[in-house]
């Protein structure tokens, strides 16, 4: 069961499967938060057991091995945590507030204080080696996501005549889209809400420049 501060409590089990109260979307958001703060490579399948009260076999009988697990709670941050910067990007009618609004959303989302601060698909995974190559690659494909869903609101930028013809959209987007992944670095390295909105407001100054638009 989840207690009013939203930890998992851990239930007596009985000698095969998962507690009678076993929780899975509790659970499931639980492991979240572990992989989100330590990364995939740091936590061990007893920090998982541990964190949401269950033995070996019955964290795999309910998710799997620790890569899938991983890959679940990714999709859960993805279409929970993670949503409403990405959904305050699409309601946007312009390209740059569309920049904008990932800029400010992410340096407020961030360094949410009852959070782990940063982004979990910009950190969760970034060392390439043989034992988790597959979830780097998973980890790439999300973040070339995310950059193509802010190139396509550049592009429309460009197609509705805010943006000249000349502007990249590739360019553009990945020059914000970086801005917006060293935040969730510096966010991890302690950085207040204060401080990610200057690197936002100072990012958002050179628009002109780097759209080659006139305002």
């Amino acid at each position: 069961m989840i207690t009013k501060k939203g930890q998992f409590m851990k239930k007596s089990t009985q000698a095969r499967g998962r507690p009678r109260s076993f929780d899975r979307e509790a659970a499931l958001a639980q492991m979240t938060e572990l992989f989100w703060r330590q990364g995939y490579d740091a936590t061990s399948v007893a920090d998982l057991t541990e964190s949401i009260g269950v033995n070996t076999p019955s964290l795999y009988s309910a998710f799997g091995n620790k890569e899938k697990a991983y890959c679940e709670a990714v999709d859960y941050y993805r279409h929970n945590e993670g949503q409403r910067v990405w959904e305050n990007v699409e309601a946007q009618s312009s390209a740059r507030d569309a920049v904008a609004s990932l800029l400010h959303t992410s340096a407020e989302d961030f360094t949410r204080s009852n959070k782990p601060r940063g982004c979990m698909v910009v950190l969760g995974a970034l060392n390439m080696a043989d034992s988790n190559a597959a979830i780097v690659k998973r980890m790439k494909s999300y973040r070339a996501e995310a950059r193509e869903k802010l190139k396509a609101k550049i592009q429309a930028g460009i197609e509705n005549g805010e943006l000249p013809d000349t502007a990249d959209a590739e360019a553009i987007a990945c020059f914000y889209h970086s801005v917006q992944q060293g935040m969730a670095v510096r966010a991890r390295d302690g950085a207040s809400r204060k401080e990610l909105e200057q690197t936002a407001d100072l990012a958002l100054l050179g628009w002109e420049l780097v759209t080659g638009s006139r305002g």
